[in-house]
Parts: C-alpha cells; sequence; structure tokens
C-alpha cells in the first residue's frame, strides 16, 4: 500500500505534540547557556533573567515555525506556505499604519484606564536615556512576536480554514486557538531555584492552572476580539503586514506603559483588563470600536494603496 500520502491532520497534531516535547527539553538548557554568557554578553545577561516559562514559550514558538516550514509540503498541499509575507508594494505603509493604529488604540485604553482611576501614573523609575533604550528593544522584540503571531494564526491558520470554508468559520477557529494559546504563558508559576533537564516538564505540569483561573473568562474573550481584529485588519487591508503591524503596535504599549503607569488595580480589572491589558469590559468595547474601524475604513485606504478608486 503507497503510505506516500500523509494526513495532514495526524501530522500536523504529532507535530506540536513533538514540538511541545522538544521545547520543554531545550529551554532550561536555553536558559542554562544565557546564563553561561551572560558575564560576556549584556544581552545575554538581559535575556537570562527572563523566567524559565517564558523562554520556554519563546522556543515553543521557534519550534512550530520551524516545523511548519519543515512540514509545508503535507500541510498545504502544494501552496505557498510563505506567500501570506511576501514583499509587495505598500508593505512599509501597512505595517506602518497598523502599528500606529495599535500604539494609538491602546494608549487611549491606557489613558482612560488612568482618568477612571483604574491605574495612576507616575515618573519614579522614568529617564529618557531609558525610555529610548527600552523603546527601540521593544520596538525589535515586539515586531518579531507579531511577525510570528500573525504568520502562524492569521497567515497560515486562518487563511487554510478560509480556503476550505467560510469566512467566519476562519475567523471562529483561529480566534479560539489563539486566545486559548495565550494561556500557556502563565503569569503565575512556582519558581524554578535550580535548573535540571526536567524543569521544563515542570513547567508544562503548571501550565494549565489559567485555566481554573477567575479572570480566564475576561481575558479569553479579549484575546479572542483581539484575535477578530486581527483577522479583520488581513481581510480588509489585503495584506497580513497591516495584522503585523497592528499587533507590534499593541505588544510595544504593553512592554513599555510600566515604565510610567502601574498595573490595573485588582477590584477594576473586570472592567480595563489584567497587566496584560486584554481583559475587561472597556477593553471589549474599544476592541469593537477597532473592528468596526477596520471594516469601513482600512477597505478605502487599501483602495488607495492600490491605486483603485471606489
Amino acid at each position: 500500500m503507497n503510505q506516500s500520502k500523509k494526513n495532514p491532520l495526524v501530522t500536523c497534531i504529532l507535530g506540536v505534540i513533538c514540538v511541545v516535547l522538544v521545547s520543554a527539553l531545550l529551554a532550561p538548557l536555553v536558559k542554562g547557556g544565557l546564563q553561561v554568557l551572560s558575564p560576556y554578553c549584556p544581552v545575554c545577561a538581559s535575556l537570562s533573567g527572563y523566567e524559565l516559562h517564558r523562554i520556554l514559550s519563546r522556543v515553543f514558538m521557534v519550534g512550530i515555525f520551524i516545523f511548519l516550514l519543515l512540514a509545508r509540503k503535507t500541510l498545504f498541499a502544494g501552496r505557498a506556505v510563505f506567500e501570506p509575507l511576501s514583499i509587495r508594494s505598500g508593505v512599509a505603509k501597512w505595517f506602518v499604519l497598523g502599528f500606529v493604529l495599535g500604539v494609538i488604540t491602546l494608549s487611549l485604553q491606557v489613558i482612560f484606564a488612568i482618568i477612571f482611576d483604574a491605574r495612576t501614573f507616575y515618573t519614579t523609575e522614568f529617564t529618557w536615556m531609558r525610555f529610548i533604550q527600552k523603546g527601540i528593544k521593544a520596538v525589535f522584540s515586539a515586531s518579531l512576536i507579531g511577525l510570528m503571531e500573525e504568520f502562524i494564526f492569521r497567515g497560515i491558520l486562518y487563511g487554510k480554514i478560509k480556503r476550505a470554508r467560510s469566512f467566519w468559520l476562519a475567523l471562529l477557529v483561529s480566534s479560539l486557538v489563539y486566545s486559548m494559546a495565550h494561556f500557556f504563558q502563565p503569569k503565575d508559576i512556582a519558581p524554578i531555584d535550580h535548573l535540571t533537564i526536567w524543569s521544563g516538564f515542570n513547567v508544562l505540569g503548571q501550565i494549565l492552572t489559567p485555566f481554573a483561573a477567575p479572570d480566564f473568562l475576561f481575558e479569553s474573550v479579549g484575546l479572542f476580539l483581539v484575535g477578530a481584529c486581527l483577522v479583520f485588519a488581513y481581510r480588509y487591508s489585503k495584506s497580513l503586514y497591516c495584522a503585523i503591524g497592528l499587533h507590534a503596535g499593541w505588544v510595544f504599549v504593553i512592554k513599555m506603559d510600566g515604565m510610567m503607569v502601574t498595573r490595573t488595580k485588582p477590584d477594576s480589572i473586570w472592567l480595563w483588563g489584567s497587566s496584560n491589558i486584554v481583559g475587561g469590559i472597556y477593553t471589549w468595547i474599544l476592541l469593537i470600536s477597532i473592528m468596526l474601524f477596520i471594516r469601513f475604513v482600512i477597505p478605502k485606504i487599501e483602495a488607495k494603496v492600490n491605486g483603485r478608486q471606489d
């Protein structure tokens, strides 16, 4: 019997399981290597301070990227896996527009939270030099996160489902998977005092705890709406780079606001969201407003970028 035609679903499931297990093994080695190199490399010194679960999540994302590249012929049936990332006219404009939109909209959320006393403005740790240094680092890391996550969740997952089914089903599934995936980066992990080869599996054992947390509903709905906004950005701009820029802009604000603004007060989380600024009723309203803006304004911009008239 000819077994050359592999089942894409089985390949995907087995591939993800393998990436999870390999990531759990590699994460302690990566952190240990960064600690060894930290006296000689400032970047390594900075990265070595990351918690193990954060390193694990980054290793996992890189592993998924490599897996998709290696398994592209099985998973995508001859389609160019990197087609959404192809460089075309207007790419830079779409990235910048998305980035600016992301920075402005999430900054508004922070500003309103301060006005309504859910967060507090302070400048104790602020200096312009520190702001610029952190800002450069935040732009780079936010852009990398936006690129990788948009390629996986919108460029591949959403695109694959949309080609086979409907737009709304593709939006629903890709946004739901995107939302759930973020709960595999838990914030409250017991510290690992001594790294061993099994430390990554120790982290995996605690990875499901956020699903039982009180703020799970608010964050999951918020993350779903974030995913839906990014799908809209991709669909109505006809460029994945708009979604990448929007995603990067949001991540940039999240990374920078801690310099001048405290995290949300505990009794206001249900309105304004947690420290990741994704949950809360007001944030839902903001995200729905962004979706409406994208739906009715971005197509007009897309027509101008591509030299068409409505």
